[in-house]
């Protein structure tokens, strides 16, 4: 790598051209959740949460990755971007704090309210875990881990729908949604320790296990996902993993393992 714009292009690639490509397939993911809405009043409430709560993991994912990076790289990669990230971040907070002001979510199901006060709680501590990010005085593992256990509680959140649903063709299609957010949660986490590792040109043994780990949890829920979904999702997600952005992705994930190796 030549400089700190090489660096710093390189490592984006790597956090963002993943999550773009699952992006692609997720806007499928968005439009049926929304058309949950429509089928009754009893998911009504659970659809609009997941949806919010999606926006709002999606640009943690991405603040998650480059956070990695900028502590792998000592502070020289994603300076600004990070800054630009972060009040996409905040936005997405702000728009679900209101959906939240005007719908009484938690007293609709006990479940739901546990792991919504859990993810609000780990959102009142981000300025923290972002200026420990910003003065280098956190490691890798646990900057990511706050982002990581924040994700968590909002992704428990979503998985309700399938449980919730009732009747068996709403069921149908919550839970392929519920797949692919989990597919790209686990892209996400592993595209934060790659940057991470790539940032500082080292791959420790820990942190390659938990690579290999990280893609084999993708491929499981890749092969639920296609195992459930309808034909038109398939396709999607087939087209958007067969992008120019997601094959570089994968070159990327090639490189690693015959680091770690």
């Amino acid at each position: 790598m030549n400089g700190n714009n090489s660096i710093t292009f390189r490592l984006t690639s790597l956090i963002a051209l993943p999550l773009v490509a699952l992006l692609m397939a997720s806007g499928w993911l968005i439009n049926d959740a929304s058309h949950l809405k429509s089928q009754t009043e009893t998911t009504l409430l659970f659809a609009d949460t997941a949806v919010k709560s999606s926006a709002l993991v999606h640009e943690l994912q991405k603040e998650r990755g480059m956070s990695a990076g900028y502590l792998g790289s000592g502070g020289v990669a994603f300076r600004s971007e990070l800054s630009s990230q972060r009040q996409i971040t905040d936005q997405r907070y702000e728009e679900l704090q209101q959906f939240l002001q005007q719908q009484d979510v938690r007293s609709s199901h006990t479940e739901l309210a546990e792991h919504l006060s859990e993810a609000l709680a780990l959102m009142g501590e981000l300025d923290r875990v972002r200026m420990s990010v910003d003065n280098l005085s956190t490691e890798i593992p646990k900057a990511i881990g706050h982002y990581t256990a924040t994700n968590g509680h909002f992704i428990d959140l979503i998985g309700l729908l399938p449980i919730l649903a009732p009747n068996s063709e709403i069921v149908g299609q919550a839970i392929p949604y519920l797949n692919l957010v989990y597919m790209k949660e686990y892209a996400g986490i592993e595209r934060a320790v790659l940057a991470g590792s790539f940032a500082r040109n080292t791959f420790s043994e820990p942190l390659f296990r938990k690579f290999i780990g990280l893609v084999e949890k993708q491929q499981t829920f890749r092969s639920l996902f296609e195992m459930n979904a309808n034909t038109e999702a398939q396709g999607l997600l087939k087209s958007a993993l067969a992008s120019n952005s997601a094959k570089t992705a994968e070159n990327m994930r090639q490189t690693a393992l015959r680091l770690g190796m």
